[in-house]
């Protein structure tokens, strides 16, 4: 899940964490149309001064990777995979971290988890939905179709979501890069709607809790707690995309999907593309997917 995402800005914009703004102009180059996960590209984080007093927004690269990955050469198997002496192909996906993992299972994460946390800057992110095919005759079949989603917090331009990185360097170059992974808690009632294959959502937080996770002296136990937060589905809108949505000169326009039911929530109807767009021939204004 969360293997696409984009971000809502101009050069002239900013962003505000509680009272701190920062200019996105100088990170205009990461302004492209999909940022997809497997190609390991750079995403805007909000990373935290040394003396963790402020945050600087800077590129960090989409796949987390741990120390013992020696160059370039070990890092692209580490993340595309490659067969073993025996035969077994080993793979390892760094772009997500499950929350509730992330001080528990294996040593890979721990350590950034306690000393390396950080936050990811977008203004939505896509989501599949998996329905049943349906039969010549109308009924339900056992295969499934996906459907991609928009998903968005309503009245507010941008997600803060956690994440974690390390500083990783090549031991051939000396170049050091900043690598991150975010982090994935259980969907919320309407992500388990959409999301309905793994039931996973990014650990979406509110900037009370942004702060806490970027600044604060945080316990093992207060640091799983942050890391499997559940954003209030209330507070969040979807809308259908193109299928073909990754490819399209307009990545985020609002295409209605006829055999796509509503989403509907104790009468509430989420399914809510944002003000002014009416219909799959108007695009998005002022959303760009980076």
């Amino acid at each position: 899940m969360c293997y696409f995402n984009g971000i809502r800005v101009t050069k002239d914009e900013y962003i505000r964490l509680l009272n701190l703004e920062k200019s996105l102009a100088h990170l205009e180059h990461l302004l492209r149309p999909v940022q997809d996960a497997f190609a390991f590209q750079e995403s805007i984080i909000l990373k935290a001064n040394s003396t963790k007093t402020d945050f600087d927004l800077v590129g960090m690269e989409w796949g987390f990777l741990p120390k013992h990955v020696k160059n370039r050469a070990e890092a692209d198997r580490f993340r595309k995979g490659y067969k073993n002496a025996e035969g077994k192909f080993i793979k390892y996906d760094t772009q997500n971290a499950k929350g509730e993992e992330l001080l528990y299972k294996g040593k890979m994460y721990r350590e950034a988890a306690l000393t390396n946390r950080c936050l990811l800057l977008i203004s939505v992110y896509e989501e599949w939905r998996h329905l049943p095919k349906i039969g010549a005759k109308g009924q339900a079949l056992t295969t499934t179709e996906s459907y991609p989603y928009c998903v968005y917090i309503k009245d507010k331009p941008y997600i803060l979501v956690a994440a974690i990185y390390n500083t990783w360097t090549d031991r051939e170059t000396g170049e050091m890069i900043d690598t991150y992974s975010l982090i994935t808690t259980a969907a919320n009632p309407l992500m388990k709607i959409i999301h309905n294959k793994k039931e996973r959502m990014p650990t979406i937080l509110t900037e009370e809790l942004a702060w806490e996770w970027l600044f604060g002296e945080l316990s093992e136990e207060r640091i799983t707690q942050i890391a499997t937060f559940q954003f209030p589905y209330e507070q969040m809108r979807i809308y259908t995309l193109d299928k073909n949505f990754k490819t399209s000169a307009d990545p985020l326009k609002y295409v209605k999907q006829p055999r796509v039911p509503e989403v509907i929530i104790d009468g509430v109807i989420y399914d809510e593309p944002p003000e002014g767009i009416a219909c799959e021939d108007e695009a998005l204004p002022g959303l760009t997917l980076f």
